[in-house]
């Protein structure tokens, strides 16, 4: 987080890897707003997408177009 400040960049927190409909994925937003940075809207959760895409070479957005995952990404 010092980094992050003294640089002076723009950055957000972006949750991903988190287990679908968990309710600590939505505990860990005002967490996560402490440290002073934005969190992302949107949380990128664990979909079997993601894997078959990276398995393919593919991102989820070639490899799934119409998914749920792509649709997260789109939206982040």
């Amino acid at each position: 987080m010092d980094i992050i400040k003294a640089a002076g960049t723009p950055a957000v927190f972006v949750r991903s890897a988190g287990p679908f409909r968990a309710p600590e994925t939505a505990e860990s937003r005002p967490i996560l707003s402490d440290y002073g940075l934005r969190v992302a809207p949107v949380t990128i959760t664990e979909r079997r997408a993601f894997a078959r895409a990276v398995a393919t070479g593919r991102a989820v957005t070639e490899f799934e177009p119409d998914g749920k995952a792509a649709e997260k990404v789109r939206t982040l």
